[in-house]
């Protein structure tokens, strides 16, 4: 069971990279995220500017109709020194819930996280608020196969 609890978070301005994808796309198998991350790396490496202690923020923005329609995917660092940019984002100070996911593979864990938390929105008193929500990798994900990430769910 994952964990959860209410956090807020101040305005952050984040720099990377971005794609426009659906959830119904990524279950099939023929979406962008993978793709996505792919690319970062690959520049991340080539570039080798990132502090690896530096948080890596997946952000899921621009929601078309909720989780059901298309939405942006980024994978951004915080601006401060990191020049991989095809995209600048500004992120407002927000309400969240945060799920924090099991220790594991980092593929298993975080689609298990999401099915919960796709379970939660149905039932929740917290309404989602569809603005800015976040997947967080961060030290305790430094090993793919044994990771720990926190999803921060934007709340009204």
């Amino acid at each position: 069971m994952i964990q959860m609890k209410k956090a807020k978070k101040d305005a952050m301005m984040l720099s990377g990279m971005m794609t426009r994808t659906n959830n119904q796309r990524e279950f099939e198998g023929n979406g962008n995220i993978q793709k996505l991350w792919e690319q970062f790396y690959a520049q991340d490496t080539n570039e080798n500017q990132r502090n690896q202690s530096q948080p890596i923020y997946a952000i899921y923005s621009d929601y078309e109709s909720e989780e059901f329609g298309h939405y942006n995917y980024t994978i951004s660092t915080e601006c401060s020194r990191f020049p991989l940019t095809n995209f600048t984002m500004h992120i407002p100070k927000q309400n969240y819930i945060v799920f924090t996911t099991e220790k594991g593979p980092i593929a298993e864990v975080v689609p298990n996280a999401w099915e919960e938390i796709w379970n939660w929105s149905k039932t929740s008193a917290e309404k989602r608020s569809f603005t800015y929500d976040m997947e967080v990798y961060d030290e305790r994900a430094q090993d793919p196969a044994n990771a720990i990430v926190d999803i921060y769910i934007a709340i009204v």
